[in-house]
């Protein structure tokens, strides 16, 4: 058994196999035999077999057993006797097989003088032993070599002992005649061997043989007793370090020895191949022994491997060499673990080895090759010469354990290529070869190909012939296009043991001639039949070369304008003709939207054609093209044959609309002048020069004409100049100009001087910009005064008028400085301040300077013409605020500087972690700064670092006030909080290591108080005094209040306890107790009529008594700090003393009233107890039912369990019949899920716009702007009524990045650019790490959702959309195994605890005949608790499978009609209905009506018919239990129930066995939750693939997913220092984006993707799966208890094995080969956009103009020198937005 553990413990003598001595002695040492063990302890041995199966034991009567050796007749012991000082030697004999061994009678103990070093035997010297002895350290004589007296030794050598020990080396080893044995002698440094043979070995042998070791002679000679040297280098071992070594069968050495100098390293070293040479010291384990220890080693020669075991501990390690290798290699893995330190290690084979400890012999298994899963790790990686790879079984193992050893190999893995000539294959009667490198595989044997694609797979028969396997080619109907990769495996038995791809074609799925041609191997073109054939009989000779087929090269013209007919010549080339049939006849052109391919318009060519030029007649593109509306696009021509539209060459063409191009004559011009438009201007348009007949003159085609005659400039901006100039102004219009040379003259109507404006840019036709001129210079003004002028355009040429002029009016006018607030700040700047005036803010660049420095951060207000910006520093009073714009300035001295502020204290320096603790600032020049906030942080508390920051209470020259806030996010009590203060652009206060620090406190907690006793007298002073902990850090902020009013006089002093603490005593006095009487507003009640109040008494003393027995005189007494409150107790106010005579009325009253209650409530106690004593009997008995209910419901869920319910099997469902939606559908479900989806769709199509296309054109060109973007993004995200809810129901931020994604779809790359900008930005504002990416909180997420969306597409439509599709379909099937609940969607199958049907419904499957309303037929499976709705559905999906949900019509609209199978001769049937009040027993249970109340039996004939109110089929009578009589009724008419009754879910529990149980017993969901397991087992396999399409195309990892994980893997280098080291970051960033925002979305909405019904069933079955999903995504495990729900709970086992497969996953996507993005883009384009534009631009317009003044105002900021140029194209954009609001 592989690895498994056989363990041989000591036990007790009391066991009869078992014969100890002592039986709590150890086990010394044990011996491995062919087929026995024998296990040494002192004075006993125990011999057992292999298996370690004790047979008996016997005694030695040795007190040390040193020495053991055994053959297969005799055994040889050596030690020390009892009682005797020397060591000697027995002999025991075996006298038979059965294992009995007895003690040799004449055999005595033979003692030996000198220490027993070694002995050993030799089955060739008649199975004699051999012991090798030597002298004590101590004692004199030489070691010497003993041999009993049937082994004779010709020459008795003495080697030189002098004291030193012999150090034996080497056992005996067996050869022909005889034994070896090596020797070291330390003395003469030199490793030697002695050779001996037997006494009547042959003279001649002696003289002739030499010893063999491997073929290679070692020695020769006569074998007499001789040391004789081998070739080895001294210097390189220590000798006397040399503990043991391994002989191999080619004569090589494994010597182990220690680390001669003392340390506690084992080292293993190797000979070479011919003499034994030590090779150089190499370390290779620290195996933790000290010198002189030995630990177990052993080793053995295997497969051509040299292998070494040794022990450390209990772990069995293992190192190999090679055969020809000095090196060594560790096997990674330990080999074996016993069950304690280990000793020995000795092996009775090569694949069983044993181990011995103290108390027990165990076997292991020396390799463990299972654990190698692949053929390279087998034999490359790991290199185990025990292990090699199982080809046939694609399993690493021993030789032993391959079935099939002839292709069981160490060298080379088995793998499969495609012939040369064999890369593309194709359906029919063709031969796939395949090529086998590695071991070859056997031909007996049988193979098959499998062909797979998708989900069809097909298996072909493989024959093997030398190193090729061939097998035929299958016909594949799944392939549905020209060619596709298909991968083809090899199959032996049911194992793979091998795969290749190769093309896959189908000829008749080519349309194109140069497409079929390309693959000229199989696949032929018919020019004539336009078709292509892998076994063609075409009409005329076939085309095979794609040089030949027929091609389009070019159009004349080369444009086509929209709605003119235009005769279209088409140069082709390989145009196929037809015998006595014109071209007139055998073609026509077709003209196909690119935008939808269904609208197309056949026209007919001319006489004229021929085989080279083709001419199309009158080709119109008109309103029925969907390019109609567009400026310029595409269509395709293609020519195609008159007989069957057969194409047969095509190309696209380019179309334009004049109308739509343009509105500026100039830009109109040139279209003209630019071949091939052919556009014209008249009166007000730009039309196709044909079409025009202009009113007002001739046709307007050349640039100049338009100059004057068109010109109009529309608008300004701005509309004012600084009259000392230098400032730009932009004019707007049509036909402005065709180049820069134009003129900007401006006329004064007062005066008669003009000014020319200056550096005129001519941006367009439509836009030139210029700088203003300097009035007051040209003037000569002495002071400037404003002027309005007209502008003027001129050209100083003939060819253009001499002026054309424009009623556009501008005005010169001064700037003026108003006022400034504040008019002071600290001389370190940072004061925000607003200066106003006129004519101060202009798009030019305006400058703000105070003092000697410029303002910062300047914006403007370009209605109020106000200034806003920042000092920077400065000194002095009375500086100089200078405004400028241009060339001109504004001036004025109303500013001041002042000293910075300074703090000087801070008190107190104590809080309370509740906040609302005042601390006061002192110092000095406080008031000089507008902002001072005081920071609150930790340690590295800076002006821009820190945690929180609030503002001032009270602000005064030289003191602050503010008010701490609750500290307990910040710090802890007891630790300091760092503060700092911000003021204006003071650093000093807020520098680094410049905070004070702030001792938070602990809670305060009362010590004592005088509040026990809880009286006051009313009139006098009353005295509270109070000892509290911290009140005296805090003695300013400690207030103590009685009811609503705060003590008087309130004082406290510092004392310190018994303990030595320091608390704070305060005593205070309370209010009067009118005044807290009157702030609280007790309520005062009259006293009772049972009083007997004496008319003496007051009314003071009336109401006194009242408030004493209603409690109102008792106030609470609660000290506050801060926002911490304590309430001390209750004071309770008491009036003067009075008579005692109504003391004792009082009294007397009070006794009565007690005794009075007493009795009542002895009476209510006997009530309530008989009472109890009821409940508890009808208590009793409700137990009685719930248990009986309880034990009924778990028979009932174990009978389920036990009834083998199908899973569900592989669904086959073809490609085609699944019912996707088109892209266009998939987008707007995708982008904008709560919207009417018909709705947005029109709204995309339209061509109403509220926005005339020009301006849209500008701002859609505008968002192509990085900067203007981002920051049109930014802004909006920091509106707070961005953050709600659009029209469309859903949020602002996530319709505005729907709309973008449809704005930029056509430049995906830019699209792309901005979305990882803006996650960029989200990260870096991010606080905690993990949570990023989590929720769609802006814009940046959800385009990010719409990114994956877009370039997944087509992944999910062809790898896992199907595997999707069948999961839906098979919750479909296993829901309808059970009862389903009409109203309230509970199901007794299910996976969710929240819709489980929590009872057990009884009901039967019927198999009924059903019938469509067009006749068709199926045999459908019902269930008699079916309503008749749920049964119309089963029955019309059971027809019409995969139909899309779109298609179906409403159930309401189909009526079931019933023929019971004993009345279909006489054709009767009923109509059944879910309500019919006829037939109910009982009509106020309002229930619905099902199979079973008619009585429908299996086998029935149910038909669907459209329901018509007014013709309702005929139904014939039929007796039975319902009634034909009924009325329709619809569900809404009355509330009704199914399974569960409406009020609160009860029903009555139907039990299956004898006992009934009440039907008031209701029975918790958790009695059957069994049913979720049963469910889930049912869905595994289809779950499975599910998991598996989208984890396990590691090979096929779609572009865009690279490149996201790849961005997130670098955006952790960016984050903080203490987040950068987690190695969860980058995985939980990829599972918030992929898995959270796509596979989650698609998996738990797949009506996105399918044209389905979500039913409230299937949506509980998706979310747990959606949350096992997600579980399997996370790297924490879930911690099961039972307040778990059991929805996560269900998939609990199966989210282990995923998260496995998502780790391998996420590992397998990082190192994947980069990707471009590019490549991600190029994804993108495989899909053009299916609606319109301009729609989505409209929409993000609205939001510009919403926000528009917010935008402007952002735009300044950029520190790019576009900023001027992108606000007033902002600016001018928006002119017509007033009346615009979002959707």
């Amino acid at each position: 058994m592989l690895f498994g553990r056989f363990v041989l413990f000591i036990l007790p003598s009391a066991f009869s196999w078992f014969d100890y001595s002592v039986p709590d002695t150890n086990i010394t040492d044990f011996y491995v035999a062919s087929d026995e063990i024998y296990i040494i302890k002192p004075k006993q041995i125990t011999v057992t077999n292999t298996t370690l199966f004790p047979t008996h034991s016997f005694d030695t009567g040795m007190q040390n057993l040193s020495w053991f050796y055994y053959n297969d007749s005799s055994i040889m012991m050596c030690g020390v006797r009892e009682a005797a000082s020397n060591p000697c030697c027995f002999k025991w004999t075996r006298k038979t097989r059965a294992q009995v061994i007895a003690q040799t009678e004449a055999e005595t103990c033979a003692e030996y003088t000198h220490d027993i070093r070694y002995f050993g035997y030799t089955d060739t010297l008649r199975d004699k032993f051999f012991v090798i002895s030597q002298h004590s350290m101590n004692s004199s004589g030489s070691s010497r070599i003993l041999l009993n007296d049937d082994l004779t030794i010709e020459s008795r050598r003495k080697f030189h002992g002098q004291k030193k020990r012999l150090v034996i080396i080497a056992p005996s080893f067996t050869f022909t005649n005889h034994f070896l044995i090596a020797i070291i002698s330390p003395y003469e440094r030199d490793l030697l061997y002695i050779k001996a043979t037997a006494a009547n070995t042959d003279t001649e042998a002696q003289s002739d043989a030499a010893l063999k070791c491997g073929g290679d002679a070692i020695g020769s000679g006569a074998f007499t007793l001789r040391p004789e040297k081998l070739n080895v280098d001294s210097s390189l071992i220590n000798y006397n370090m040399i503990m043991h070594f391994v002989l191999t069968n080619s004569c090589k050495i494994c010597v182990f020895t220690e680390d001669p100098n003392g340390g506690s390293k084992a080292d293993l070293y190797l000979d070479s191949e011919k003499k034994l040479a030590i090779s150089k010291k190499s370390s290779l384990y620290d195996c933790g022994v000290s010198l002189g220890a030995m630990i177990p080693f052993e080793g053995m020669t295997i497969n051509g491997g040299i292998a070494i075991f040794y022990a450390r501990g209990t772990d069995v390690f293992k190192v190999v060499f090679g055969e020809n290798d000095s090196s060594f290699r560790i096997i990674p893995k330990v080999i074996y673990t016993a069950t304690d330190d280990i000793t020995k290690i000795a092996f009775k084979d090569s694949y069983t080895g044993f181990v011995s400890t103290r108390t027990s012999v165990e076997m292991f298994t020396p390799h463990r090759c299972s654990n190698y899963t692949d053929c390279t790790e087998c034999i490359s990686t790991v290199r185990d010469p025990h292990c090699g790879w199982c080809t046939l079984e694609q399993r690493c193992s021993a030789l032993h354990e391959c079935m099939l050893p002839m292709v069981w190999t160490q060298d080379s893995c088995l793998e499969f290529s495609v012939d040369a000539n064999n890369q593309d294959i194709h359906s029919g009667d063709t031969v796939l070869h395949l090529d086998t490198t590695g071991p070859a595989l056997p031909g007996n044997e049988t193979y098959t190909c499998s062909y797979r694609y998708e989900e069809e797979v097909k298996d072909t028969p493989g024959t093997v012939q030398g190193s090729r396997l061939s097998c035929n080619v299958p016909v594949l109907a799944s392939v549905t296009q020209g060619s596709s990769s298909i991968t083809v495996a090899i199959v032996h038995g049911s194992v793979v043991i091998g795969s290749v791809d190769v093309t896959y074609h189908r000829c008749d799925f080519y349309d194109m001639c140069q497409d079929c041609s390309d693959i000229n191997k199989f696949c032929t073109w018919c020019p004539v039949e336009g078709k292509c054939s892998s076994n063609p009989n075409c009409v005329k000779s076939a085309v095979t070369d794609p040089g030949k087929c027929p091609n389009i090269t070019e159009f004349q013209p080369k444009k086509m304008p929209r709605q003119i007919g235009k005769q279209i010549k088409i140069f082709i080339q390989n145009l196929p003709g037809k015998a006595n049939v014109t071209l007139k006849d055998l073609y026509k052109c077709k003209v196909t939207s690119l935008l939808d391919p269904d609208s197309s318009q056949l026209f007919s060519i001319t006489d004229q054609s021929t085989v080279d030029t083709i001419y199309c007649s009158n080709v119109v593109i008109d309103d029925k093209f969907p390019e109609f509306n567009n400026a310029e696009s595409h269509v395709k021509i293609d020519l195609v044959y008159a007989a069957n539209g057969v194409r047969i060459a095509g190309k696209q063409i380019p179309v334009y609309a004049c109308e739509l191009l343009t509105k500026d004559c100039v830009q109109c011009a040139e279209k003209f002048s630019s071949d091939p438009y052919e556009c014209g201007y008249c009166t007000d348009k730009c039309a196709y020069t044909s079409s025009l007949h202009c009113e007002s003159g001739t046709v307007i085609t050349t640039k100049k004409k338009c100059i004057g005659t068109k010109t109009a400039i529309t608008k300004v901006y701005p509309n004012w100049l600084p009259i000392n100039g230098g400032a730009n102004v932009t004019l707007y219009g049509n036909s402005l100009a065709i180049d820069n040379r134009v003129r900007v003259i401006f006329n004064f109507p007062d005066r008669t001087q003009t000014a020319e404006c200056q550096n005129v840019v001519f941006e367009n036709s439509t836009c030139l910009r210029c700088t203003g001129p300097d009035i007051m210079g040209e003037f000569k003004f002495t002071n400037p005064e404003p002027l309005s002028a007209n502008i003027t355009l001129k050209y100083n040429s003939p060819d253009y008028p001499e002026k054309y002029d424009s009623s556009a009016e501008l005005l010169f006018t001064a700037m003026d400085i108003e006022s400034i607030g504040p008019t002071f700040g600290p001389v370190s700047g940072g004061t925000e301040v607003t200066i106003n005036g006129t004519y101060l803010c202009h798009p030019s660049e305006t400058s703000v300077k105070i003092g000697n420095n410029a303002c910062r951060d300047i914006l403007c207000d370009y209605e109020t013409q106000t200034l806003n910006c920042t000092t920077d520093t400065g000194s002095g009073e009375n500086a100089t605020v200078e405004t400028r714009i241009g060339d001109g300035n504004v001036s004025r001295n109303i500013y001041s500087f002042f000293p910075d502020p300074t703090v000087e204290n801070i008190s107190p320096l104590f809080t309370l972690s509740y906040g609302g603790i005042n601390i006061t600032v002192t110092g000095s020049n406080l008031d000089v700064v507008q902002e001072a906030y005081l920071l609150i942080g930790g340690e590295d508390l800076e002006c821009e670092s820190y945690k929180m920051k609030i503002t001032s209470n009270s602000h005064n020259s030289t003191h602050l006030v503010y008010t701490l806030p609750p500290t307990d996010d910040l710090v802890q009590e007891g630790n300091e909080l760092r503060v700092a203060f911000k003021m204006d652009g003071v650093k000093d206060l807020c520098k680094k290591n410049s905070s004070k620090a702030i001792i938070i406190l602990p809670r305060p907690d009362m010590i004592s108080n005088n509040i026990k006793d809880g009286f006051c007298e009313i009139g006098k002073p009353c005295k509270i005094n109070l000892r509290m902990t911290q009140i005296h850090n805090l003695v300013s902020q400690t207030l103590v209040y009685v009811g609503d009013l705060p003590c008087e006089n309130t004082t406290i002093n510092t004392i310190k306890t018994t303990d030595d603490i320091t608390i704070g005593n305060l005593t205070c006095f309370a209010p009067p107790f009118e005044a807290i009487q009157q702030s609280s507003t007790p309520s005062v009640q009259t006293p009772s009529s049972s009083y007997d109040v004496d008319e003496e008494l007051s009314n003071s003393r009336v109401k006194r008594l009242a408030t004493e027995t209603t409690k109102t005189n008792e106030f609470s007494v609660k000290v506050r700090i801060g926002q911490f409150e304590y309430e001390a107790g209750k004071l309770e106010f008491q009036g003067k003393g009075f008579n005692m005579l109504y003391v004792y009325i009082i009294g007397g009253a009070v006794v009565l009233l007690i005794i009075i209650i007493v009795m009542i409530v002895l009476k209510n106690k006997a009530d309530q107890q008989n009472k109890m004593l009821d409940m508890k009997t009808k208590h009793n008995k409700e137990l009685d039912h719930i248990e009986v209910a309880y034990t009924n419901a778990a028979k009932q869920a174990f009978l389920e369990m036990t009834i083998p319910k199908e899973k569900i099997k592989d669904i086959r469902i073809n490609v085609e019949d699944i019912p996707y939606r088109i892209y266009s559908d998939y987008l707007i479900h995708i982008m904008f899920p709560n919207v009417d989806k018909k709705k947005m769709y029109n709204n995309f199509m339209s061509n109403q716009l509220e926005v005339d296309e020009y301006h849209l054109q500008e701002f859609k060109s505008i968002l192509h702007d990085r900067h203007f973007l981002l920051t049109f993004i930014r802004v909006m995200e920091e509106q707070r009524d961005f953050q709600s809810f659009s029209n469309n129901n859903i949020p602002h931020r996530c319709e505005v990045a729907s709309y973008l994604t449809c704005a930029l779809y056509d430049v995906f790359e830019y699209y792309t650019e901005i979305l990882f900008l803006l996650l960029d930005n989200n990260l870096r504002a991010e606080k905690t790490p993990k949570l990023y990416l989590r929720s769609t909180k802006c814009i940046g997420e959800k385009l990010l959702t719409n990114w994956l969306s877009l370039t997944l597409w087509d992944y999910i439509f062809t790898v896992s959309g199907p595997a999707l599709y069948k999961l839906c379909y098979a919750i479909k099937l296993v829901v309808e195994q059970g009862p389903l609940d009409f109203v309230t969607h509970h199901a007794k199958c299910t996976l969710s605890q929240d819709r489980l049907l929590s009872e057990n419904v009884e009901y039967r499957e019927l198999h009924i005949d059903g019938e469509g309303p067009d006749g068709v037929k199926s045999r459908v499976s019902v269930l008699d608790c079916d309503t008749i709705t749920q049964v119309k559905g089963k029955i019309y999906r059971g027809i019409y499978k995969h139909q899309p949900f779109s298609q179906q019509p409403n159930l309401d609209t189909l009526s079931l009609l019933w023929t019971p199978m004993n009345a279909r001769s006489a054709g009767s049937t009923l109509e059944l209905t879910d309500v019919d009040d006829s037939i109910s027993e009982k009509p106020e249970e309002k229930k619905f009506n099902t199979l079973r109340t008619y009585g429908v039996q299996d086998g029935d004939c149910l038909k669907l018919t459209m329901y018509n109110e007014y013709n309702q089929p005929s139904v014939h009578t039929i007796r039975s239990q319902a009634s034909a009589n009924s009325k329709r009724q619809t569900v809404s008419e009355i509330s009704r129930y199914h399974i569960v009754k409406n009020n609160d879910l009860e029903v009555e529990f139907k039990s299956p066995g004898p006992q009934r149980v009440p039907p008031t017993t209701k029975i918790a969901k958790e009695a059957f939750l069994n049913s979720l397991i049963k469910t889930k087992d049912q869905l595994t396999r289809v779950l499975d693939a599910l998991i598996n399409t989208i984890f396990m195309e590691s090979n096929n990892i779609p572009p865009a997913i690279k490149y996201l994980f790849d961005y997130l893997d670098g955006r952790v280098s960016i984050l903080p220092e203490k987040d950068r080291g987690d190695p969860e970051i980058a995985h939980v960033w990829k599972t918030n984006s992929l898995p959270l925002r796509f596979w989650i979305n698609i998996i738990k909405n797949p009506q996105f993707l399918f044209d389905i019904e979500k039913t409230p069933i299937l949506d509980s079955f998706l979310s747990v799966i959606g949350q096992c999903f997600m579980d399997s995504c996370s790297l924490s495990s879930m911690m099961l208890n039972t307040n778990v729900p059991a929805n996560k709970l269900v998939y609990n086992v199966e989210v282990n094995q995923y998260r496995e497969l998502v780790n391998k996953w996420y590992a397998d996507v990082q190192q994947s080969p980069k990707v471009s993005l590019q490549s991600v883009v190029r994804e993108s384009r495989l899909h053009q956009l299916p609606f319109k534009q301009s729609f989505a631009v409209l929409q993000l317009y609205k939001y510009a103009a919403k926000y528009q003044y917010s935008i402007m105002s952002a735009l300044p900021t950029s520190p790019t020198n576009q900023t001027t140029v992108l606000r007033s194209d902002f600016e001018v954009i928006m002119k017509n937005s007033a009346n615009l609001t979002t959707s």
